[in-house]
């Protein structure tokens, strides 16, 4: 089933904050705790010798999303619910099963092949279609980070570590390749992807004779999502939604192609009948009093609003009231973490007051982009936490296996900000471990928290 971009949209944002929920059995009081486990690296971190991201040198010119589209093709559901299997078993047995994932299968060498293509145009037809698109790409790219989920986890287990870095530049790619055309709905699918990555990454980073991936984590984006594209995409989703708006700035519409976007605008939720003459025009009849004084309010003259026509008086209406919503919300989301993530959080409240209490009939159109912002800071914040924690392994190979009494004290391989406070993760010792502490986000569950005990074991 086919499923348009309103419905996609409210359901990954929900599930991607439910799976960031699942990732802790502690209570909601207590932070997730990360109990980690390094070994020194056999690799000096001073190197750039291992990559997240294909080397350029590796990509070939032209476009990813077909050579996408032939592996979903080729992994069938039977192979997918293989997988799905083989990554509830403990590293062991993977290690042991040498029939887990073939390495041979077809779908890898499409999915690796269009990792390593220098762009990706998914060709979505949004701009026509707004919140009626359909993207039916997105579920099965996360089938395929399963698969590559597995396949490093496979090679982590067997200690085959340049082979599991290969895998991972393939997923980080690929994650990449999904935020080309900077759409929410896809950078909410590429957080929620890149973070099942990066629990394959602190996995790998345990094991003994493991390289250190300082430097390899340091090269991801910064920050991961560019949340300015996304912001003017989101703005252009009215007109997307409704094509005869944009032709409304450059010609003057009729009557009936007034009342046509009247009624588009009525039906946009609906999912099934839409409403009948009768009912646009009792519909028409309640709103035009208070359309029309609120485009009066906001300096129409009298007479321009009553020379309208009555149904171009509500839509204009409507779209003032969209473009206030989505304005107030929008001029936060891309500005730095700790100014975004405290504005955007008293905005949206506000907003979704009104939108409540408004009759607006396209107001799904605004998205929570608070929510939003807490999914996209949370990657950002683990690759900064993982880094932190190379950091200290780095350190550590350097000074006899002894860890840093504070981050300050790492020079070579600074340990970075934490990306949503811009202020250095909290840091203590103790006999032999170390707690990198990470406080919740202000107005997510306090189970945002995270606390990684690291202790080395030489």
């Amino acid at each position: 089933m086919k499923i348009p971009l309103t419905l996609i949209a409210l359901l990954l944002l929900i599930s991607t904050i439910a799976w960031g929920q699942a990732q802790t059995t502690s209570p909601s009081f207590e932070p997730q705790i990360h109990r980690i486990t390094l070994k020194l690296a056999t690799t000096a971190p001073a190197t750039t010798s291992s990559h997240l991201l294909p080397p350029v040198i590796d990509q070939q010119p032209g476009n990813a999303a077909p050579l996408y589209f032939n592996a979903m093709l080729l992994l069938t559901d039977q192979r997918l619910d293989e997988i799905d299997k083989a990554l509830e078993q403990p590293l062991q047995q993977l290690a042991l099963d040498q029939s887990i994932l073939p390495m041979s299968d077809s779908f890898l060498t499409f999915l690796d092949q269009a990792a390593r293509t220098d762009h990706c145009n998914w060709q979505s037809p949004w701009r026509s279609q707004g919140l009626n698109v359909l993207l039916p790409y997105l579920n099965p790219m996360a089938s395929l980070t399963h698969a590559i989920e597995l396949r490093t986890r496979v090679h982590v287990a067997r200690s085959q570590f340049e082979q599991a870095i290969t895998s991972l530049q393939s997923g980080f790619a690929l994650v990449n390749h999904l935020q080309e055309e900077p759409l929410l709905i896809h950078s909410l699918v590429a957080a929620n992807l890149a973070s099942k990555l990066l629990k394959e990454v602190q996995t790998l980073i345990q094991q003994p004779g493991s390289p250190n991936l300082y430097w390899a984590l340091s090269e991801l984006p910064h920050p991961f999502t560019n949340r300015t594209q996304i912001a003017r995409y989101e703005a252009a989703f009215l007109e997307a939604s409704f094509p005869k708006l944009r032709e409304s700035r450059s010609r003057t519409l009729s009557v009936d192609e007034w009342q046509q976007l009247f009624e588009q605008m009525h039906n946009i939720n609906s999912s099934g009948g839409s409403t009948n003459k009768i009912g646009f025009a009792l519909l028409a009849a309640q709103e035009y009093p208070a359309a029309r004084q609120h485009l009066i309010d906001e300096g129409a003259k009298s007479e321009t609003v009553e020379a309208m026509p009555v149904q171009q008086v509500i839509v204009q209406h409507y779209v003032a009231q969209i473009r206030r919503w989505s304005d107030a919300t929008l001029n936060w989301f891309s500005l730095p973490y700790p100014i975004a993530l405290e504005h955007s959080r008293t905005t949206q409240q506000q907003i979704n007051d009104e939108i409540r209490q408004s009759s607006n009939p396209p107001k799904s159109i605004i998205a929570s982009l608070d929510r939003a912002t807490l999914s996209l800071a949370k990657v950002d914040r683990t690759i900064a936490a993982l880094q932190a924690v190379e950091a200290v392994r780095a350190y550590a190979s350097t000074h006899n296996n002894q860890l840093p009494q504070s981050l300050d004290a790492i020079t070579d391989t600074p340990a970075p900000l934490d990306p949503v406070t811009t202020q250095p993760f909290t840091y203590s010792t103790t006999a032999n471990t170390a707690v990198l502490s990470i406080p919740a986000i202000a107005g997510d569950k306090a189970s945002s928290a995270h606390r990684y005990e690291i202790t080395l074991n030489p």
